[in-house]
């Protein structure tokens, strides 16, 4: 389904569709780039049970790229959409070195989002930035990254191209339910690998946990990535599990590209960028193989970190070797 080059926003409804097998068949919902911030905005509303599958190299499972923006909303809490990319590619967000637009998730349905190799579950795909992302309502989202893009955020920065990485401004609150988890060198939420935080805000009662496998942030930069400007503003009964990423093994890392993420803040080797806790939720971050709880990965330093913790919040950060919490 390609959508593109309209002088009009999209509204596409979808019931128990499954587009692609995921082996020799690829579904691909395109919405193009109709400079839709000037025209409105795109919708998709999923009823009953969804899985779009894309094997098609460098291209996501649902492309929004920039200059478009897309509505993601489900008819029931029973509703469900599974969104797979193939390598390069975003679950949902942009292709290879096209930075993604913007994503608002909201209603009550379930989503699954995975990304290729080098891309973000829901974000950047490879080389790509963020984009602006925005998961609210009682949406429950879980998402994953390929190796190096963040769960969301940023898909991985590219040398030779010298573009993607950041997470660009992701916003998630309401009552939502998200997990995000990058399978290495990213953050569970914000950049992919060599990719600063972005703009992060965590806010009102979501329950939100974030991971990074190897060298970034639970929520910040990915590996060799600053943290960015994080704000966690959640109340109670909010929670924050946020768990950086352990140093990659010497047989992968001869020349130590990665040792430990924070679980707040920098990815390996980088600062905690501007950290702002203003809080009355359940915080726990874990900082990895010398990143610590709340602040810098392991060799950065400590910017700026400000917390105001109202009751009955909690916080418990922890740094593993070298840093404490």
């Amino acid at each position: 389904v390609v959508a593109s080059n309209r002088t009009s926003p999209l509204t596409l409804t979808i019931d128990n569709l499954i587009f692609g097998n995921g082996t020799s068949t690829s579904g691909f919902i395109d919405f193009g780039n109709n400079n839709s911030y000037t025209l409105g905005k795109n919708i998709l509303i999923f009823s009953s049970t969804n899985a779009i599958n894309n094997i098609t190299l460098n291209e996501p499972a649902i492309r929004v790229a920039s200059n478009t923006s897309l509505i993601i909303t489900s008819t029931s809490s029973s509703s469900t959409l599974t969104c797979t990319a193939s390598d390069h590619g975003s679950g949902i967000g942009s292709g290879e070195s096209e930075t993604s637009g913007t994503i608002i998730i909201e209603g009550n349905g379930t989503i699954n989002s995975t990304g290729g190799s080098y891309a973000a579950g829901i974000g950047g795909g490879a080389f790509s930035n963020g984009g602006n992302i925005t998961i609210q309502g009682s949406a429950i989202v879980n998402s994953f990254s390929g190796n190096d893009g963040a769960g969301i955020g940023g898909g991985a920065y590219s040398f030779v191209l010298d573009t993607g990485g950041d997470g660009g401004n992701i916003t998630i609150g309401g009552n939502s339910i998200v997990t995000a988890i990058s399978s290495s060198l990213g953050a569970g939420i914000g950049g992919g690998y060599f990719g600063d935080g972005g703009i992060i805000t965590i806010k009102d009662v979501s329950k939100v946990t974030a991971k990074s496998e190897k060298g970034g942030a639970g929520v910040g930069g990915g590996a060799n990535g600053n943290g960015g400007t994080i704000s966690l503003l959640q109340i109670y009964p909010g929670e924050l599990n946020a768990i950086g990423g352990l140093k990659l093994p010497d047989t992968l890392s001869p020349n130590n590209i990665a040792d430990g993420g924070a679980g707040i803040g920098g990815g390996s080797y980088c600062d905690s960028g501007v950290i702002l806790i203003n809080s009355s939720a359940n915080i726990t971050a874990v900082g990895n193989d010398g990143g610590a709880g709340i602040g810098s990965g392991y060799g950065g330093d400590t910017i700026d970190i400000s917390i105001n913790l109202l009751a009955p919040g909690t916080i418990n950060a922890t740094g593993l070797q070298y840093v404490s919490g």
